[in-house]
């Protein structure tokens, strides 16, 4: 979408390479190029981020829970503050791409099977 509205050679270098190597962005890399390709400083763009797969996650609680609008917006006020703490404490310690690892292969096939269920649960 960022694509479409402005002319970013960090998102067409990062698009050609896909393509290239026959493989799809991740959201995550997808919304960082974005934000970079607009301007936008890493701070915000890592909260923004954050923010929005909160607000997912509460959504599709949402969907499994008794769990009503006004709750869903509190629970995403009140964790507010963790998020601003997790990314300040993200951006102070060098991080090491090399080590960056995440377990949850059950969540991961869900998600790759998302796309073709007849009755989606996530709007993503």
């Amino acid at each position: 979408m960022v694509n479409g509205l402005i002319d970013a050679p960090i998102l067409t270098a990062a698009i050609d390479a896909a393509q290239e190597m026959e493989v799809e962005i991740h959201h995550c890399a997808a919304f960082g190029l974005a934000g970079a390709a607009l301007g936008i400083e890493e701070e915000s763009t890592l909260l923004a981020y954050g923010h929005q797969s909160l607000a997912i996650l509460i959504s599709s609680c949402q969907r499994l829970l008794p769990l009503g609008q006004m709750q869903a917006t509190r629970m995403l006020w009140e964790l507010k503050p963790l998020l601003a703490e997790l990314v300040r404490l993200a951006r102070e310690n060098d991080f090491d791409i090399e080590q960056a690892a995440c377990f949850a292969p059950l969540l991961e096939v869900g998600f790759m099977r998302h796309p073709t269920l007849p009755t989606r649960l996530l709007l993503v």
